[in-house]
């Protein structure tokens, strides 16, 4: 994992963040064990704690931590006091409850004396029978690559303490070592204020100037038999970081049920999942451990399917590590825990975590547990490490690259102070472009299902689902005391579990489908459908975001689920509002980058040059339209919809006048700009309509419009834009789209109507069957 002969410059942390009435204070002193106290009221006693590194972290497996536990807890009962007391392969940990009996002052001074008394026969004796009624859980010898990283005890061959005087007094001295040794206390302000006082006022504590040993961590790939009850595949993995912090803040991003690992594996098909997180902190640094599960894979596919959620892993994990360290992430651990004692001995082994002061390159170690099968030899598991080293190695070629020519994500800002949210929209333009009219809506469905927990965590959610692309609008306020960089990564985390967690119960994807198939069935939707399924033929999507009624009727959980996988491969586009600075914006697309992975490609062009184009003249009728008719044209694609904007707002400034009961407006844009004319009227009064309308669209065709009705025209498109950006909601979605107002020239849109106007052009759709 690391590899290095030299001692590591460590820098201890700084745990006294800067927190709204935070209790908890470390302090370095020049003579005597580093001291961290959490005031707080409340608690029936206090407690006072005290934390040692092990002399031989990550070395032995954890022999010197247990041996020195051990001696302590012995010394300190038989001073008739009952110590909760706890080790690990990085150290020791041992928590006095204070009562009416012990004090602060006399709690130290029984650490102190259990740590510093020479060793007699008497505990050579109590510790030879705490260690033999007391083995504990430990790894097998295969994982201890992986329990040099976390600390975890481990069983590692040869490795043990003589129990007799001598060799136990060395190992004490070697406990005893500025920067290896802490205190802690818990309690009221006056039991913690006299936490330095009883340090000064007692026996000196010797603790020597010595160098920290170095746990050996060099990356390492392996295969054994997996010895548990589910009888199915497990892979461990192990990442060794210059920062705890940074370990214990990733262990909290990758929640076990909900989080952007969890996600990509479902993403990448693989049979694994993930099961479990453990961050660990060192004198010199941190560690993460994933444990990953498999189900249903057979044992030749298994090498190979291991090796990919080990690559997924790996840079799922690279991508949590470019978000900004919260400060207080060690602190809020400490002051969650409710138990006195617990808190003490957080707070006394947080003080002497410290982070490793070189840069280092960041690598993996792993161990694949394969169940027992009935024949296996030794030779089958090397030939499946071999395998699966073998297999790593392809995996890590075949995966994302994250170079400078990767495809980036589309981000825009604006910075609006003052304003009374923030708000963020994330939205995918390729999902409508690859729908024919078989899955004609099921983007936006997934889009609804994404947006239907309504609010999370103070993040109001909302589908956007408009011609430009589907996705989720979210806003938020800024919460008391959050600072702007914390809403942004509110609002992002929000956004991406939203995004996300699609793997949903029946009853909420059967809820969102239902109200998807009310908005289809209002009168209004079905007049349309009928139109805009002519005029775009294969790819109604694109005209109507929601789909077809009957399209989406037959849509099940497993075709949103599989939509969904699929649009979170493709690119999306970001856009943000931040209302207070410009912190904001890149914690949250920091914090949703997590979630929302690199796309498969870098744009969805092929799909575009495959859709459909206007059908050939047309006249056509549905007779359950009645009393509704409909005239429409298309543009021939985004780049003319600046002037089909300005022909619509022409015409819905006459329609009154050239035909009562009617009216125009643009739909598909700016993807398929269409102009559609609906009239109501039946019989000879739609026909006189439908006659009026003709003639007036062919004296457009030929030059009737006029440079003064096209400024009053333009004007009116103006006016909507600006109406449209009074709002934050328009706003954000204009950032989104990339909007603006481009004045058309006469001579444009006299060209456009010559070409689009011409009867073979014009589709007409009446509720009458009996057309001339």
């Amino acid at each position: 994992m690391l590899g290095a002969a030299c001692q590591p410059t460590r820098t201890p942390l700084d745990l006294a963040v800067k927190m709204p009435n935070a209790p908890l204070s470390v302090e370095e002193r020049k003579t005597g064990p580093r001291l961290a106290t959490v005031s707080r009221e409340g608690d029936p006693s206090g407690a006072v704690a005290m934390a040692i590194v092990s002399p031989r972290a990550g070395l032995d497996g954890g022999a010197a931590s247990r041996t020195i536990a051990a001696l302590v807890d012995a010394r300190l009962r038989a001073r008739s006091v009952e110590p909760a007391t706890s080790w690990d392969g990085a150290g020791v940990r041992v928590a006095l409850s204070l009562s009416d009996s012990l004090d602060v002052q006399r709690a130290v001074e029984l650490l102190r004396d259990a740590l510093h008394r020479p060793v007699a026969l008497d505990d050579v004796n109590a510790v030879r029978r705490s260690l033999e009624s007391s083995a504990g859980p430990m790894l097998a010898a295969p994982y201890a690559p992986l329990a040099r990283c976390t600390g975890e005890p481990a069983s590692v061959p040869g490795e043990g303490f003589a129990l007799e005087t001598q060799s136990l007094d060395e190992l004490l001295a070697k406990a005893r070592r500025r920067g290896g040794v802490a205190l802690g206390a818990v309690g009221t302000s006056e039991r913690t204020g006299s936490l330095a006082r009883a340090v000064d006022d007692g026996e000196t504590w010797s603790l020597e100037e010595q160098p920290q040993a170095r746990r050996p961590l060099v990356a390492t790939h392996s295969v054994t038999v997996a010895g548990r009850p589910s009888n199915e595949p497990q892979l461990d993995v192990a990442v060794p970081l210059r920062d705890p912090r940074r370990a214990l803040q990733l262990a909290l991003q990758e929640e076990v049920g909900r989080s952007p690992l969890s996600v990509r594996l479902v993403l990448s098909e693989s049979p694994f999942r993930l099961a479990r997180v453990v961050a660990s902190a060192q004198g010199d640094g941190g560690c993460v451990r994933l444990t990953l599960e498999a189900k249903g894979v057979t044992r030749s596919r298994l090498p190979r399917a291991a090796a990919e959620a080990l690559a997924v892993a790996s840079e799922t994990l690279k991508t949590d590590l470019e978000t900004p360290l919260e400060p207080t992430v060690v602190a809020r651990q400490i002051l969650r825990s409710t138990d006195a004692a617990a808190t003490a001995e957080l707070a006394a082994w947080w003080a002497l975590a410290g982070a490793a002061a070189e840069e280092v390159e960041l690598e993996t170690s792993s161990v694949l547990a394969v169940p027992a099968e009935r024949g296996d030899i030794a030779g089958t598991y090397e030939e499946l490490e071999g395998a699966y080293r073998s297999e790593i190695a392809l995996a890590t070629q075949r995966s994302p690259s994250r170079d400078a020519a990767s495809p980036k994500p589309d981000e825009r800002v604006a910075v609006e102070r003052g304003q009374g949210e923030s708000w963020l929209l994330i939205a995918n333009e390729c999902a409508l472009a690859r729908e024919g009219d078989w899955d004609a809506g099921r983007s936006a469905l997934v889009a609804r299902i994404a947006a239907s927990p309504g609010t999370l965590a103070g993040v109001v959610l909302e589908p956007w689902v408009e011609p430009a692309g589907v996705g989720l609008l979210a806003r938020t306020q800024q919460l008391p005391g959050e600072t702007s960089a914390a809403t942004g990564r509110r609002l992002g985390m929000v956004v991406g579990v939203a995004l996300t967690s699609l793997a949903t119960p029946e009853e909420r994807f059967a809820r969102t489908k239902l109200e998807a198939l009310r908005l289809l069935s209002t009168p209004s939707a079905r007049r349309l459908e009928g139109l805009l399924t002519r005029l775009e033929g294969a790819a109604p999507s694109w005209l109507r975001p929601d789909g077809l009624l009957e399209r989406q009727l037959a849509t099940t959980a497993e075709d949103a689920e599989e939509r969904w996988r699929a649009m979170l491969r493709e690119p999306w586009r970001v856009a943000m509002i931040a209302a207070h600075d410009v912190d904001e914006s890149p914690a949250a697309f920091g914090e949703l980058r997590r979630w929302v992975g690199p796309p498969d490609d870098a744009g969805c062009q092929a799909a575009h040059s495959n859709r459909t184009t206007a059908p050939a003249a047309a006249r056509w009728a549905a007779p359950s339209l009645s009393p509704h008719a409909f005239l429409a044209f298309q543009a021939e694609g985004p780049s003319e919809s600046a002037v089909a904007e300005v022909v619509v707002a022409h015409l819905a400034s006459v329609s009154q006048r050239v035909a009562a009961e009617s009216r125009a407006v643009l739909v598909g844009a700016p993807r398929r700009p269409t102009v559609v004319v609906e009239i109501v009227a039946s019989g000879a009064e739609r026909d006189a309509a439908l006659g009026a309308w003709h003639r007036e669209l062919e004296s457009l065709r030929t030059g009737a419009l006029s440079e003064d009705e096209l400024r009053k025209a333009q004007l009116l498109v103006n006016r909507e834009h600006v109406r449209a950006l009074e709002s934050p909601r328009g706003r954000i979605s204009a950032l989104w789209r990339g909007d603006r107002v481009t004045p058309v020239s006469h001579s444009e849109v006299r060209e456009w109507l010559g070409r689009h106007l011409t009867k073979d052009r014009i589709q007409v759709l009446t509720g009458d069957p009996e057309l001339p």
